[in-house]
């Protein structure tokens, strides 16, 4: 049976639908005993409840201007990702974490209450900076703060680790993010989804497969020599 672009894309979206159902089964079997996992879903879950990432790209678009839809394509860090992520690089507590594009704040929540990091979100879009400091006030995650301003005006130079899942983004946006890493303190850390970093100052610890709200994605991390 030949099957047309029509099909194959109802196919995918039925998969990734059982794909999440059975990631977000996995996270509640690992977190359903924690308070903090509770108010901060329920939370989360409140402030969004009307909006889509779709919903919020496209009133952004119109505030800011032209803006490529690639690279604004949503996709999440979940809690469970993150403690599987973080767990290979033991950090210490009180580090601070930079996450560029930090969305809804889900990673840098879950770092703060998983391994008491502090961390900083640079996202670009207003309703996600506005809803993530509702979240952070209700869930009292004094050591998170976000900055509402572009990923590439960002200065790194005080972070210990970086995050950064720029899955869809342009080479040229990827190579002045780049550029920006050249500033990072000897020792710091950076976590990049799907993209390698170049430059031989930056050297691969440990690479894996991890999943996330689009499927299943390579994990590099480096540190900074």
């Amino acid at each position: 049976m030949k099957l047309n672009n029509r099909n194959m894309n109802l196919y995918r979206k039925i998969g990734l639908f059982f794909y999440v159902l059975i990631y977000n089964f996995f996270e509640f079997v690992f977190f359903f005993t924690h308070y903090w996992w509770w108010k901060f879903i329920l939370f989360r879950s409140f402030y969004y409840i009307r909006e889509t990432s779709y919903s919020i790209f496209n009133r952004e678009r119109h505030r800011l201007g032209n803006l490529d839809e690639d690279n604004f394509i949503y996709g999440e860090t979940g809690v469970l990702t993150t403690k599987l992520i973080l767990q290979e690089i033991s950090p210490q507590k009180g580090e601070l974490i930079y996450d560029l594009g930090c969305g809804r704040g889900t990673f840098l929540f879950a770092a703060n209450f998983l391994f008491d990091l502090r961390g900083v979100g640079i996202e670009l879009f207003t309703p996600y900076i506005v809803y993530g400091k509702k979240l952070k006030k209700k869930l009292k995650c004094a050591g998170i703060i976000f900055f509402n301003k572009n990923i590439i005006d960002v200065d790194l130079s005080d972070a210990d680790i970086v995050y950064i899942a720029g899955t869809t983004y342009e080479n040229r946006i990827l190579e002045k993010i780049y550029e920006k890493f050249e500033g990072l303190k000897p020792s710091a850390v950076i976590i990049s989804v799907h993209h390698q970093v170049p430059g031989e100052e930056f050297v691969l610890f440990h690479q894996g497969k991890y999943p996330f709200s689009w499927g299943t994605d390579n994990v590099y991390i480096y540190r900074k020599k």
